[in-house]
């Protein structure tokens, strides 16, 4: 959009005609590189020493000492959600006057299921 107005452009005319050029890495794909790589670190706080840690491992542990130090659960729920997936929200309740109209109707169901399977027993039974 521009000036408030959209943009149409013309057929087999691209919006961003120098784009990503082909064969260059997607940022997902550059990002995971990095996460993997291994960076020397003066204090593990694993080890409790020196030692190699791979830059995923530095966040992750950046991560949990923020939360432990400030207790946002916020940082908590996003850590879990990437180690764990994000749990499924919970069905909406229904309000009260749904939930009385159903039982209504399975009441009037199982009556009608009752009433009709006590005449068939009555009829058998002649």
């Amino acid at each position: 959009m521009r000036g408030g107005t959209l943009q149409h452009w013309e057929k087999g005319e691209s919006g961003n005609p120098s784009g990503k050029p082909k064969g260059a890495p997607r940022f997902r794909t550059v990002l995971r590189e990095i996460f993997a790589t291994e960076v020397f670190v003066n204090f593990d706080p694993i080890t409790k020493g020196p030692g190699k840690r791979k830059i995923v491992e530095l966040i992750a542990l950046k991560l949990v000492e923020n939360f432990l130090k400030t207790g946002d659960v916020d940082t908590f729920d996003r850590m879990m959600d990437r180690a764990e997936g994000k749990v499924p929200n919970p069905a909406p309740e229904k309000p009260a006057d749904e939930i009385n109209a159903e039982n209504n109707i399975n009441v009037n169901i199982n009556n009608l299921v009752n009433g009709a399977a006590k005449s068939e027993r009555v009829k058998v039974a002649d």
